[in-house]
């Protein structure tokens, strides 16, 4: 039986994507655009990568992604009009991780005339503790 313990953290098989569609309205501050609250079936899990995507944007438009109300972006993500963006993932490891029970919100800033077109963002987790950690 394979467990998380037996896996590489770097192994495909061990990420879990989550893809949220995004539609904020215009002249938001900070505002929750989606929110899930972390199965207690999957105990605990580390956030492996961030990725926003939109085929088109007017104005200004950030997206941020947050643990129990604190963010996991070292940046808030810009979206730039058919080019997936990586976000840079937080260096703290124990903010990346969630547990049980816990909130993983999305929230949206946009400016007066700030839009998506099919904006999607992509949340990654992988089990943890994997193998050597």
């Amino acid at each position: 039986m394979m467990t998380d313990r037996n896996m590489k953290k770097e192994a495909v098989a061990s990420i879990m994507p989550l893809t949220i569609p995004l539609a904020p309205a215009i002249s938001l501050t900070d505002v929750e655009q989606y929110e899930f609250i972390w199965p207690a079936n999957l105990d605990r899990a580390e956030l492996a990568f961030v990725q926003g995507y939109c085929t088109a944007i007017a104005g200004t438009v950030t997206i941020d992604v947050k643990h129990a109300g604190v963010s996991v972006l070292s940046a808030v993500i810009t979206p730039v009009a058919n080019t997936p963006v990586q976000a840079t993932l937080t260096s703290t490891r124990s903010t990346r991780r969630i547990k049980a029970g816990q909130s993983v919100t999305v929230h949206a800033t946009t400016n007066g005339s700030g839009a998506l077109t099919n904006g999607r963002l992509v949340l990654a987790y992988r089990g943890f503790p994997a193998a050597t950690e």
